[in-house]
């Protein structure tokens, strides 16, 4: 269960006194970690590709 429905799930266990109060802070923590590794990950990739790319290039224009 992610997102709306783990914030749902906790939000009833508060409101019947299970647990304490549930923030969105708490439930959205996990997905901003997660979206700022990939957002990492993604942007190496294209610096790695851009590189190879101008690397190869360069190298072709250097033998003409």
């Amino acid at each position: 269960m992610d997102g709306v429905g783990q914030y749902v799930a906790a939000s009833g266990d508060a409101a019947a006194g299970r647990r304490s109060r549930v923030t969105i802070d708490e439930v959205m923590q996990p997905a901003v970690t997660h979206a700022v590794r990939q957002g990492a990950l993604w942007g190496g990739a294209v610096l790695v590709a851009g590189l190879a790319g101008t690397f190869a290039v360069r190298r072709l224009r250097v033998r003409e």
